[in-house]
């Protein structure tokens, strides 16, 4: 559905090539295209696709 890839408790209007993912909460997303939305119990990333290279960098500070 318009390039997105769901996991999980999510609802999204209007969006288009992203990645939303929902562990323990339901996650909303509206009118956004090139995202990556991944929610946990101990956090939430949202970022552009383009950026998704620098995630492990915020994981590990994220884990300091």
């Amino acid at each position: 559905a318009d390039g997105n890839v769901l996991r999980g408790d999510v609802y999204v209007d209007g969006v288009s090539d992203s990645l939303v993912r929902a562990e323990s909460r339901i996650v909303a997303v509206i009118g956004v295209k090139d995202l990556v939305v991944i929610e946990t119990a101990d956090a939430v990333l949202v970022a552009h696709k383009d950026q998704v290279q620098r995630v492990k960098q915020v994981v590990e500070h994220l884990k300091a």
